[in-house]
């Protein structure tokens, strides 16, 4: 153990490189386990070095998903709302420029691969700005400068493990890899430092000697040169001085080591409150302990198990051996048995001579420990079955309604939990944007049913410069987001919808909503749209021929109608100085006043006027 003195003529660098080599070190057998889920995840079939065992029948698959599936089966759309009146406007373009970045950085795929992690561990999620080499490795998908969301895996993440919750950490960090060219042309790194920098190997190992779960795809060519060289860094945030410090480690371990620390940055944070990083964790964690019991951590023993004992089945079924044998002496009816065909019939002198063996065949007690564990696999996985809609597990109908609603709940409360991870998550998001100096939020104003009259609008940054300019007109994120004024964000849309569900909800919403108050919109100039409501319902239904079932019928001119003047016909003057009524009762009239007929009749008595 160092002494106080050792300790205070070390720099803060070595110290944060021995605390991170320590805190790797305590996480190796978390990084062990996870490694061990993701062979049995993976299976055989997706690469030689993941398993060489097969797995006839993958439960952890299918359970990965069904839970992906669940919680994030799509990219969030969000909806923004605020107590402050004066700043709705603005929150309103920042809502739907959200929806429109959310779309063009697939945040859905970094959700994804979080709901992945946590679903064994904990997921990850890094919000901050690109930085140029970052911006290279995604060939500048995501552009230098840019408010971007990063996924980071457990391989790669480090934190201060004597906290009790991932908020309390004193340090928090990650690797990542990047080119040594973009490295040492970036002048946001101290120039002695890169300008020293050498290429680090791609190692199939960690510092401790656990392999590397991005290493499992690749075979033994995975040692070779790579297309360009490149270098492997760690930045750190440190909470409680909100700094950030970006260090090499050349040999692709830890840094620090015998030649020291190789800082390349070392700068104060500007970032939202909470920090850039946010954790899911799915599971709740032992008392004192950081790392949560995760959903996924005691199902990969029962698959191992299972599968064992679906490879055993097989076996034993592929040993099955069934012969006819014949008594000694009776060899007539032996051949002739030998020469029948299925179906066939044959005389035998003496039947009881002839007679068939089976060897060998699945266990009958295997089978059933087999149905018992993926029974017990199912329930403990939160009741996948009845998750995927595949069978029933209960006798009765009331059961079966017990079991919806339990397993009901479980998505519930862990698709809450995603709900909260991604609203936390686009609020770090959007606080870049907000406060990004340069970006200009555009956004699409439409006027509904006159596209001629959409504008785009415009929410410019707070520059200094560009509000001194006499010319400037627009509207200006002068407001500290978060600070002067409150957002609540919503995620929402998540949930995956089919178009028939889609086209179901519309029709109900017609009927339940809109053709009860038929009246009141048309005496606001509103009408339903039959036309397009047929349109919709034919694309979402696959039903191209419904467009075709409805034509609009043209009307007859004014005044035309089935009896001429000469006859004492017409719109009125009719006979003894009465008035005609003329009302079509054909069924080719669908459009909006027929239907606004049919509600007027089912709300009068006997469907007569009144």
């Amino acid at each position: 153990m160092a002494s106080v003195t050792d300790r205070k003529r070390r720099t803060k660098y070595e110290r944060l490189c021995e605390a991170m080599r320590r805190d790797r070190k305590v996480t190796e057998p978390y990084r062990k386990q996870f490694l061990e889920a993701m062979r049995s995840y993976a299976g055989a079939h997706w690469s030689e070095r993941a398993t060489d065992r097969e797995m006839p029948l993958n439960l952890l698959d299918t359970f990965v998903r069904a839970w992906v599936r669940n919680l994030v089966p799509k990219n969030p759309r969000f909806l923004f709302s605020t107590w402050e009146q004066k700043y709705e406007p603005q929150v309103k373009r920042a809502e739907k420029w959200a929806d429109e970045q959310a779309e063009e950085q697939r945040l859905d795929l970094v959700f994804q691969r979080c709901a992945f992690n946590a679903l064994f561990l904990f997921g990850c999620i890094k919000v901050d700005l690109a930085t140029p080499e970052e911006a290279s490795i995604s060939g500048h998908a995501v552009r230098a400068a840019a408010p971007y969301v990063k996924n980071i895996d457990f391989d790669d993440w480090v934190g201060d493990m004597h906290a009790h919750t991932f908020e309390e950490m004193a340090y928090e960090g990650h690797r990542f890899r990047v080119p040594l060219a973009a490295v040492r042309e970036s002048k946001r790194y101290n120039a002695a430092a890169r300008r020293n920098l050498v290429a680090s190997m791609d190692r199939r190992y960690n510092e401790d000697g656990d392999e590397r779960t991005g290493h499992l795809g690749r075979n033994d060519y995975d040692f070779t040169e790579e297309l360009e060289d490149m270098v492997d860094l760690w930045w750190v945030y440190t909470r409680r001085d909100r700094r950030q410090i970006v260090m090499a480690a050349p040999d692709g371990g830890v840094p620090g080591g015998e030649d020291g620390a190789i800082v390349l940055l070392d700068k104060e944070w500007f970032g939202p409150e909470a920090g850039p990083f946010f954790h899911l964790e799915l599971g709740l964690a032992p008392a004192g302990n950081p790392f949560p019991k995760a959903p996924g951590m005691d199902l990969v023993f029962p698959n191992e198990a299972i599968n064992n004992l679906a490879r055993k089945l097989l076996g034993q079924a592929g040993r099955q051996k069934s012969v006819a044998v014949g008594r000694a002496g009776g060899d007539a009816d032996a051949k002739s048995v030998q020469k029948a065909s299925d179906g066939d019939m044959i005389l035998l002198q003496d039947p009881t001579s002839v007679a068939e063996l089976r060897f060998g065949g699945p266990d009958a007690a295997n089978f059933q420990l087999f149905d018992y564990l993926t029974g017990k696999f199912d329930q403990q996985a939160g009741n996948l079955s009845t998750m995927l809609g595949l069978q029933t597990l209960a006798k009765t109908a009331k059961q079966e309604g017990m079991l919806d609603e339990n397993s009901s709940r479980s998505q519930q409360d862990m698709q809450e939990k995603v709900v909260s991870h991604i609203s936390r998550v686009c609020g770090a998001w959007v606080w870049w944007w907000w406060h990004h100096p340069k970006q200009v939020m555009r956004t699409t104003y439409e006027v509904q049913g006159l596209p001629q009259y959409n504008r785009t609008q415009y929410l410019f940054p707070n520059d200094p410069e560009l509000r001194a300019n006499p010319r400037f007109k627009g509207e200006v994120r002068d407001a500290k987001f978060g600070r002067d004024f409150r957002v609540r964000i919503d995620p929402h849309s998540m949930q995956f919808t089919t178009p028939t569900a889609r086209a179901n909800e519309l029709l109900q919403i017609m009927m339940g909503v809109v053709m009860p108050i038929i009246a009141a919109l048309k005496a606001q100039g509103k009408e339903p749209d039959m036309d397009y409501l047929f349109e919709t319902l034919a694309r979402y239904k696959d039903l191209p021929e419904l467009k075709r079932l409805l034509q609009t019928a043209e009307l007859p001119p004014e005044g035309a109608g089935g009896q001429g003047p000469g006859d004492g016909g017409g719109a009125s003057g009719g006979p003894n100085g009465g008035e005609y009524v003329r009302r079509s009762e054909g069924s080719g009239q669908a459009g909006p006043d027929h239907a606004a007929a049919m509600a007027a009749a089912q709300n009068n008595r006997n469907g007569q006027p009144q």
